[in-house]
């Protein structure tokens, strides 16, 4: 993964801490360091191997195995990278301190009310949930696509969820539900404002619940957004949002591609292929952008409106996901799980 430096490094740049050393955080750390912050500190649980191995990568100056340390370090930005459990409390600490703005993983917390009552202390402004797919490229398409209707629009959403399969315990399933749902909840509720989910269809299966149909409704710019979104479990797919107005088709799926037809060509049956068959004609076939392609896609923007908080001295931009929002996702999938 090289894409290029975002932002040149230099000795004066601002300063990154970084908590939690899973997976993710390297993908994360790349673009931060590549938008110019200088690696500063890093913790993770004592005696992490992984922690060790990240630190001496990317050039961290200390690494320790008690995030509070971390926060003890001269910081211009922290990125919390952990498992919702423990966020909570480490959030907590960090809006307490003088540190900048704060980069958060994404759901924060199981729990709605937990965000909510983090939504509430001094210092929210300062944090930015790492709802990613808000800065894919394809979700700016989409967006764009949406800006340009004028009547109403309709909305098919569609997640499929392994946790039935993958998770043998009611509790991880439910978490599973949990960190998945809110993904595609993010966007829905960021491209359509205001959206709500109604009643819930709940179709069971031999080995429980097979699937969850929603009703969805809201506006966007006055007009009437209706829709469902369905959640299905064990069965194959992908993440999916469509939208249809009275001419035009926009698609993404998967998320990270945007696709666009105001028209469709019909293939009449023949003696090689009995089937009439109908096909979309894609406008202006998308493809991911370079930031998307170099990174994991969402992170060199994610990195960029950090990068722009820590500069201008204020609170994280308009349009990044705020702690009040990301209580309201966390309501909305809960909705969802209790069908």
């Amino acid at each position: 993964m090289t894409g290029g430096a975002l932002a040149p490094r230099t000795s004066g740049a601002p300063a990154l801490g970084v908590i939690g050393a899973g997976p993710i955080t390297d993908f994360h750390v790349r673009a931060l360091l590549d938008c110019g912050f200088r690696p500063q500190a890093v913790a993770a649980r004592p005696g992490s191997i992984r922690a060790s191995e990240l630190a001496t990568r990317f050039g961290f100056l200390s690494c320790y195995g008690d995030w509070r340390e971390v926060l003890d370090q001269p910081l211009d930005a922290l990125a919390i990278l952990t498992p919702p459990e423990p966020t909570p409390e480490i959030l907590t600490a960090a809006m307490q301190n003088t540190i900048g703005p704060i980069l958060v993983e994404k759901p924060v917390s199981l729990k709605p009310e937990t965000v909510e009552r983090l939504a509430d202390l001094p210092g929210a402004n300062r944090v930015l949930v790492g709802y990613n797919r808000r800065c894919y490229s394809s979700t700016e398409q989409m967006s764009d696509f949406l800006d340009s209707q004028e009547g109403p629009l309709t909305v098919t959403a569609t997640v499929p969820e392994l946790s039935t399969t993958q998770h043998p315990s009611p509790d991880m399933r439910a978490r599973a539900f949990l960190s998945n749902t809110v993904h595609i909840l993010d966007l829905l509720l960021y491209l359509f404002p205001g959206i709500t989910v109604g009643d819930i269809i709940r179709q069971e299966g031999p080995r429980g619940v097979q699937s969850l149909i929603a009703l969805v409704q809201g506006d966007r710019n006055g007009a009437p957004i209706s829709g469902s979104l369905t959640v299905t479990f064990g069965v194959p797919g992908n993440f999916r949002i469509q939208v249809t107005s009275d001419e035009e088709l926009a698609l993404m799926s998967p998320i990270e591609v945007f696709r666009r037809a105001s028209d469709m060509s019909v293939s009449e049956p023949d003696t090689g292929n009995p089937i009439r068959t109908y096909t979309p004609k894609w406008v202006e076939p998308r493809i991911l952008s370079q930031d998307d392609r170099d990174y994991k896609p969402g992170f060199a923007q994610q990195a960029r409106v950090l990068r722009r908080a820590v500069d201008n001295k204020g609170g994280v931009p308009a349009g990044s996901a705020t702690l009040r929002q990301a209580a309201e996702v966390l309501r909305l999938a809960s909705h969802l799980l209790r069908g």
